[in-house]
């Protein structure tokens, strides 16, 4: 097991990266950050997958601490300061719980696309950040921004829960 220091002293001021899924495209995920430009100022730190078969194990030689529902321990215990999900296959509903509780950690979150959006092999332009419609149980609603500007504009509009991911949007 790695302690806190030993993970520091390794690894040295680089950012530790929790992947989600510890499939292939984790382990592809893990590559082109080792790979890249990405490897010089961040590490990946563990995964964690909701396979039985896989906690405990080590993939390419990074372990998988837990489970999805262990993220905010696991980002806790190891400090980790970036979490890639990397499930391309996640129903809507699941993706939007699972990037949730990834966003709640206060981490930066990013994620690969869904299998709808994977044209061919993945690549680290591919990865992305997070955006509303990935935590909506429903598509995104396009709105007809100039209608709304017509409608506030030259008043004062209260927006409550501004802090949240959908309010931050809103504002």
């Amino acid at each position: 097991m790695i302690t806190r220091m030993e993970s520091r002293s390794n690894h040295g001021a680089k950012t530790p990266i929790l992947i989600v899924g510890a499939g292939f495209f984790g382990s592809y995920v893990k590559s082109q950050i080792e790979t890249g430009e990405e490897s010089k100022h961040s590490y990946i730190a563990a995964y964690v997958d909701d396979d039985p078969t896989k906690i405990g194990a080590r993939l390419s030689g990074i372990p998988v601490r837990g489970t999805i529902a262990d993220i905010p321990a696991v980002v806790e215990r190891y400090h980790i300061g970036e979490i890639i999900i990397a499930i391309p296959s996640l129903s809507e509903k699941r993706k939007a719980e699972v990037v949730s509780l990834c966003v709640s950690t206060k981490c930066h979150v990013r994620t690969v696309p869904s299998l709808q959006e994977l044209n061919d092999e993945p690549t680290m332009r591919d990865i992305r950040e997070t955006k509303i419609s990935d935590v909506l149980f429903r598509t995104e609603v396009e709105l007809d921004k100039e209608k709304v500007s017509d409608y506030v504009s030259h008043k004062v509009v209260l927006v409550t829960g501004g802090g949240g991911s959908i309010g931050s949007e809103i504002a």
